[in-house]
């Protein structure tokens, strides 16, 4: 009864200081405010989304805000993922009435911020899913046309590998009739 006593105490103690609150003013106004967390085994990165700009959090394992930088946004442009590599922060953005993405590049060492577009253009392909991981973002695409399962792997900040599954007949048609 002692050690399961001790055991619940001590997870107790941990669990009530993982709790703990940080509270950051912000500033805006509103309620079209979008929250998007991406992250890797060392730190985290929290990227707030006003209408007129993004505020990125870079939060460490202790879970305390280590930087804090604001980027413009771009109307219609929309938050679709990303991740944290090498010191580097990758964000990328959408704009359906555009044919590429917005990706930002933010360095933690030299505080520098880069901007570019890349090219990429979904033709005839569907949206299934989207995912930040650890190294790499992904989209993963339906296309109809070629019957083809398509995965988009972001590397860096302006290239990306595309790799491409045939799927069986039939399951294209499934997809489609789910929406």
């Amino acid at each position: 009864m002692r050690i399961a006593s001790f055991i619940f105490l001590w997870v107790s103690c941990f669990t009530a200081k993982a709790q703990e609150k940080t509270v950051q003013h912000i500033g805006w106004k509103g309620n079209r405010i979008e929250l998007h967390t991406i992250n890797n085994k060392q730190q985290s990165c929290t990227v707030l989304l006003g209408k007129d700009s993004l505020k990125v959090f870079l939060i460490n394992d202790n879970a305390k805000v280590i930087e804090l930088f604001t980027i413009q946004r771009i109307p219609n442009e929309n938050f679709s993922g990303g991740f944290i590599k090498n010191s580097n922060i990758y964000l990328y953005l959408d704009n359906p009435k555009k044919d590429n993405l917005h990706s930002l590049l933010y360095n933690i060492d030299s505080k520098i911020l880069s901007e570019n577009l890349v090219p990429f253009v979904l033709k005839s392909g569907k949206i299934i899913n989207k995912l930040s991981s650890n190294n790499y973002f992904f989209y993963f695409t339906l296309n109809a046309k070629t019957s083809e399962f398509v995965i988009y792997r972001f590397n860096d900040e302006m290239h990306y590998d595309t790799i491409r599954y045939t799927s069986a007949p039939g399951i294209v048609e499934d997809m489609k009739n789910k929406d």
